[in-house]
């Protein structure tokens, strides 16, 4: 698929002007399709479908796990025991629904038998999403140690705090600057703030009670992990090189951002001609091996957080090993 565009003017170390796809009788909300014939290309379609395959199945054995019972005195269970505010499990579930939710519409569209083209760009939203979110359940469930699943559950929890209330606090801010346009008079909102100061100190308060439950200190306030820690440690946790995941991550993410960029240097591109100007026209289609690259990523760590959500559901454990 290429897109139709404006020109776009490229930076002077090239210069060189861009126009991403032409508009044909065709149409088709402003992208044309293209028919792949080389046959090196070809191969790697045939092998990423076959890789996607396995999609249908996973799914299903998620849905056969998360219906199981778990030991009464198993890890997950002594987890949730120690994290009783909010359930290590509860998070956990969440994310691989999360997962399970954007892996399933990528096998939609690159199924074999789908009836639309390969889309340009719309796999790597639905990639990073599932690659996120999966990487985040097999990185609290990944470790031994259970006071490093609660800790790293916990710190999740912080993250989560820090980016709510700066939404709700933004909200507010708007909210100071046109009172009479949303209808809500200045005591309202002086209200609302304070049950936000309320609600973020209860929340608070509950994450630094599960962490002194474990001997540790609360990771509100602290350094806050993000995405690029967590793919990394569950790209490592998963046997591969974590430079990989990060770099996997990384891309995929200016991807699914609109950066003209990381586009130009990551996507492909075919000179359809030459205007004697300085310039061409170019078609700019996406690659079989970065959307490949992405959605096997997904897929790896979403099928090791739900062997080692497995052996948390049914390996007993041991209170004693959370106060150490």
């Amino acid at each position: 698929m290429a897109p139709d565009s404006p020109d776009w003017r490229e930076s002077p170390v090239r210069g060189r002007l861009y126009s991403l796809g032409v508009t044909d009788d065709r149409g088709n909300y402003g992208f044309r399709s293209e028919s792949v014939e080389d046959p090196q290309e070809l191969r790697k379609i045939a092998d990423f479908r076959r890789r996607i395959r396995q999609i249908p199945l996973l799914l299903e054995s998620w849905q056969k796990l998360s219906d199981s019972e778990r030991l009464a005195d198993s890890q997950l269970a002594l987890d949730d025991e120690f994290t009783a505010w909010r359930h290590l499990s509860s998070g956990v579930n969440y994310s691989l629904n999360f997962a399970s939710d954007n892996l399933r519409m990528l096998h939609q569209i690159h199924r074999e038998d789908a009836a639309d083209p390969l889309p340009f760009v719309a796999s790597y939203p639905l990639a990073r999403s599932a690659l996120e979110a999966g990487a985040l359940a097999h990185w609290v469930l990944a470790p031994d140690d259970p006071r490093e699943r609660v800790a790293r559950h916990l710190r999740n929890a912080a993250r989560e705090l820090f980016e709510e209330t700066s939404l709700r606090n933004y909200a507010f801010e708007l909210a100071d600057e046109a009172p009479d346009l949303i209808g809500i008079s200045r005591s309202k909102l002086s209200e609302q703030r304070r049950q936000l100061t309320a609600w973020r100190k209860k929340h608070s308060g509950q994450i630094a009670e599960c962490a002194s439950r474990i001997g540790i200190t609360s990771p509100v306030g602290g350094r806050r992990v993000g995405f690029a820690d967590i793919v990394g440690d569950a790209t490592e946790a998963a046997g591969l090189a974590r430079w990989h995941g990060v770099l996997v991550w990384m891309q995929i993410s200016g991807l699914t951002h609109p950066s003209l960029m990381r586009a130009v240097s990551t996507l492909a591109m075919t000179e359809e001609r030459d205007n004697s100007d300085g310039t061409v026209n170019v078609l700019m289609t996406s690659t079989t091996d970065t959307v490949s690259s992405a959605v096997i990523a997904a897929v790896i760590q979403f099928r090791q957080a739900l062997t080692v959500l497995r052996t948390r559901k049914q390996t007993s454990g041991d209170r004693a090993d959370y106060r150490r």
